[in-house]
């Protein structure tokens, strides 16, 4: 859904309480918004074992939320970061991350390039999720 200027996931959106006018640009409400740890509470291997099981989750939900753009009537260009990394109270314990953005503030902030930011990131644009994944 657009809100505003920002282009967010209507269902996160419904179950974000913090106000628009809070934020001085636009990313900075998508990021805040869209953002959302991966559930990893069912996840019984600990430490670096969990990656894998993050990574595929996050990512997984991250092309099917892209995919779903792909059909909206203005054709959204969006871009998903997935993140793991370790967590700041336990360094062998991880935990993971999916945010989405409009592509012209992705482009802005740099996300998607090559950076210095700690654990494992993989970037998808809703161009590269066109077709469904498999089940």
């Amino acid at each position: 859904m657009l809100d505003d200027g920002a282009t967010l996931l209507a269902e996160f959106r419904d179950s974000y309480f913090g106000r628009r006018s809070d934020f001085a640009t636009i990313g900075a409400y998508e990021s805040a918004v869209n953002g959302r740890g991966i559930p990893d509470m069912d996840i019984d291997v600990m430490g670096s074992g969990s990656i894998d099981i993050l990574m595929r989750r996050g990512i997984s939900f991250a092309w099917d939320a892209l995919h779903e753009a792909v059909d909206l009537p203005w054709k959204p260009s969006l871009v998903a970061r997935v993140s793991v990394e370790a967590t700041l109270m336990d360094a062998d314990m991880y935990t993971g991350y999916v945010t989405f953005f409009s592509a012209e503030f992705a482009e802005r902030m740099g996300i998607g390039e090559a950076s210095d930011l700690p654990g494992l990131q993989v970037v998808l644009t809703s161009e590269d999720c066109v077709t469904p994944l498999a089940d």
